[in-house]
Order: structure tokens, then C-alpha cells, then sequence
């Protein structure tokens, strides 16, 4: 391959070399959209998901709160029928 370019002429050196210089540039713009493009998507899914986990209210639907509306314990709870 180095004998294929030796017979080349300077000039056709010269384009080959250009040619791989611009699609290096280009390659390397790719790459740091792409990064850019990645690092919002990963930002953006890990506020979605945080913001899901700090509204959810459980996997059985269960808000924390009692339920029991009976007064058997002697203590009435605000707003429970008691």
C-alpha cells in the first residue's frame, strides 16, 4: 500500500490528506453532538423519573393514611367517622 502511495503524484497525496482531515472533522462533530444529545436525554429521563417517584403513591395505592374509620382505640381522629 505505501508503493501505491509513492507512485501517487504530490497532488493526489495532498487530496487523500484532505479528505481524511475533513471527514476527521466531521466524525468529531458528530461525536459531540451525539454527546450533547445523549447527556440531555439521560437529564431529561432522570428528572421525569424523579419527578414520577416523588408523586407516586406506592405500587398498591396505599397513600400512608389510615383507613380504619372505627374508633377502637379510645383516640378519634380528625375527619374519621368515629
Amino acid at each position: 500500500m505505501l508503493n501505491y502511495f509513492k507512485s501517487e503524484d504530490g497532488s493526489s497525496v495532498a487530496e487523500y490528506a484532505l479528505v481524511l482531515t475533513i471527514l476527521g472533522a466531521g466524525l468529531t462533530l458528530a461525536v459531540i453532538n451525539f454527546k450533547a444529545a445523549a447527556k440531555t436525554a439521560v437529564e431529561n429521563a432522570a428528572t421525569r423519573v424523579s419527578y414520577a417517584a416523588s408523586n407516586s403513591t406506592g405500587s398498591t395505592g396505599d397513600t400512608g393514611g389510615d383507613t380504619n374509620t372505627t374508633n377502637t382505640t379510645g383516640n378519634c381522629k380528625p375527619k374519621k367517622n368515629c
